[in-house]
């Protein structure tokens, strides 16, 4: 174990998964199972049963079920963060980064008990939403999702688990949207996608700032800007569609209340584009996959002939000449390089090196 971690931090290997061994938490990975198939299974009860049973009695089953598999998680989360893990999780060290572990992939016994821990949680709550008498608008998605957000705080922030991190994210982010539909009640696809970007800045500034402390929540909040992302390229995409087939999407609204994607499209490019970007240079393959997702999307949209016909005016002459500006900076900048080669007239960086800033691109993940 000794020699492991001198090689992680070394970064002469692959970094752990903060998994101890030895120690009697061999079977995390068999109670990981175990947690999914129970949420599973509670998630079928749920729905067979929904006519049958009270709503009190499944606010007590997946209650007792997702409080057991949230105390296996959050234990198991303390003992692998070792010492610390409530005061920040470990100093960090030269380049600003937190200790080596912070770079390593999380277990992922535990993250399939947290996320079916979570599942359930927000069964639970919406349970408790229903006996309170909620009615499920935009006030009781506001309070509930707080109310998720704020329980997963704890291993988010103080136990710094990266999943429960974008999960806090994600549901503070839908509160927001919920808060401001509650007070200004908009139905308008223009101010939804401005409350989206805000999300999207919100998110990116949130990993900026992460950057400092623990790379995973950085990592963690671009995939929070990513679902946003995807958010943003739904809205447009359905709006294009729409235009052209008005009648099959009524139910999103005409026309005239989507309004005009060409900005949106636009923006959804960039924000897809600087997912893809991040991905590519931190060998990440969350932010690729969502920025994948939304450039496939955009592309559909830009597909789609405007209404005055066919034409190659417009997206097909704009990405043309953006892939031009593209490859002559490459060029110019001499990163353009042969297969198995390194830059113009250099050999390469050797496998497995890394930024001095210990930025991670270098690291496997």
């Amino acid at each position: 174990m000794e020699a492991a971690t001198t090689q992680v931090q070394g970064g002469g290997s692959p970094p752990t998964t903060g998994r101890a061994t030895g120690d009697g938490r061999q079977g995390l990975p068999l109670l990981g199972a175990a947690g999914v198939a129970v949420a599973v299974a509670l998630g079928a009860i749920n729905n067979r049963m929904d006519g049958e049973w009270g709503t009190g009695i499944f606010f007590v089953l997946n209650g007792i079920a997702a409080a057991a598999l949230l105390v296996v998680a959050i234990s198991a989360l303390r003992a692998t963060a070792g010492p610390g893990a409530g005061a920040g999780g470990g100093s960090p060290g030269a380049s600003g980064r937190g200790a080596a572990d912070d770079r390593a992939r999380p277990s992922g016994d535990i993250t399939a008990l947290l996320v079916a821990g979570y599942f359930l949680l927000a069964l639970t709550i919406g349970n408790f939403a229903d006996i309170l008498g909620a009615e499920g608008g935009s006030g009781s998605t506001m309070w509930t999702t707080l109310l998720f957000g704020a329980i997963v705080a704890y291993p988010a922030w103080v136990l710094r688990s990266p999943i429960s991190a974008l999960f806090s994210a994600l549901a503070l982010g839908i509160a927001f949207l919920a808060f401001v539909d509650w007070v200004f009640d908009y139905e308008s696809f223009d101010t939804l996608r401005w409350l989206i970007l805000i999300l999207i800045l919100a998110y990116a500034g949130a990993s900026a700032i992460a950057r400092d402390t623990s790379y995973r929540h950085e990592v963690q909040m671009v995939n929070a800007a990513g679902v946003a992302t995807l958010a943003l390229a739904v809205s447009v995409f359905v709006a294009a569609v729409a235009a052209q087939f008005g009648e099959l999407f009524a139910p999103f609204g005409t026309e005239a209340d989507t309004g005009g994607p060409v900005g949106w499209e636009l923006l959804t490019l960039l924000a897809a584009a600087g997912l893809v970007w991040y991905a590519a240079t931190r060998r990440e393959p969350g932010p690729g996959y969502l920025g994948g997702i939304a450039l496939f999307l955009f592309a559909v949209s830009a597909a789609i002939p405007d209404e005055d016909g066919a034409s190659l005016v417009g997206w097909p002459i704009v990405l043309f000449l953006l892939a031009a500006a593209l490859v002559a900076a490459a060029v110019m900048t001499g990163a353009a390089s042969l297969p198995g080669g390194g830059p113009r007239g250099g050999a390469g960086p050797a496998p497995g090196a890394g930024s001095a800033a210990g930025d991670g691109p270098g690291v496997p993940r």
